[in-house]
């Protein structure tokens, strides 16, 4: 679980640092900053198109990019839980890690912004394999994911580990989830 946490934070941390570049930095650091979260942090299985969560279009000018960092305020995601949960047949013998994170926007900071699913790939290194938003349109609690990218994966059962982390304070939904999870079983 330690490895879980430690991982989605360094994802984090990464995700953030992508979010303030597409403010000031040139196009060319910006795709090598897409390039390299994409290289180290996600699976690409076939057919699975992935897309990290920064971007701009390319050749903005410079009095656009002031336009863009006035209206954008970008902030890190907080990490709210990790959930062990047993895998699907279709990852044979390896547990999920799911990731619940806060918005990145100082609006959304303080609720649930998505949810990230992580696994152990047969060369032992951790990345992602699936990203989840919130499903509006069913009624909560718990919240429901839809699929945003890479794998479909079906978390219908209870996890075998939670660890929770940091409390989500802006919507009741997703507070009462939270403490739903929470509750759930702890590592040892």
């Amino acid at each position: 679980m330690e490895e879980a946490v430690a991982f989605f934070e360094s994802y984090l941390d990464f995700e953030h640092r992508g979010s303030l570049a597409i403010l000031d930095e040139p196009d060319e650091v910006l795709k090598a900053l897409r390039s390299r979260i994409l290289n180290q942090f996600w699976h690409e299985a076939i057919g699975t198109p992935i897309s990290p969560t920064f971007g701009r279009p390319p050749g903005m000018t410079p009095d656009q990019m002031v336009t863009l960092s006035q209206k954008m305020r970008p902030v890190r995601r907080s990490l709210l839980l990790v959930a062990e949960h047993e895998a699907p047949k279709t990852i044979p013998g390896k547990p999920l890690y799911a990731g619940y994170i806060s918005g990145d926007t100082e609006s959304t900071a303080q609720s649930y912004g998505g949810l990230l699913v992580a696994a152990i790939m047969s060369d032992g290194e951790m990345k992602l394999v699936a990203s989840y938003k919130e499903d509006f349109m069913q009624s909560a609690p718990p919240v429901r994911w839809r699929q945003s990218q890479g794998l479909r994966i079906s978390l219908v059962c209870s996890p075998v580990a939670v660890r929770p982390l940091k409390a989500p304070t802006g919507r009741a939904v997703h507070q009462q989830d939270w403490q739903r999870l929470a509750r759930r079983r702890q590592p040892k």
